[in-house]
């Protein structure tokens, strides 16, 4: 998981092909200019919900927080 910048679109093609599966859909706007810079991914577990924040906190970060559940 992780904060990716312009990178996100290559790292998740890499990812799926090593099975991997992406928490947030493509477009899910996680940064503050807009755009889709932060993914969680996931390999044999279950998500069972993904959401984002609302809003952003100027003071500790641009990004939304991600919060992310689990079937382990």
């Amino acid at each position: 998981c992780g904060d990716f910048n312009k990178q996100l679109p290559i790292v998740a093609r890499e990812l799926q092909k090593l099975k991997f599966t992406a928490a947030f859909n493509p477009g899910t706007v996680t940064h503050k200019q807009g755009g889709h810079l932060d993914q969680v991914f996931v390999k044999n577990l279950t998500i069972r919900s993904a959401a984002t924040n609302n809003g952003y906190i100027d003071e500790v970060s641009d990004h939304k927080s991600l919060r992310v559940t689990l079937k382990l």
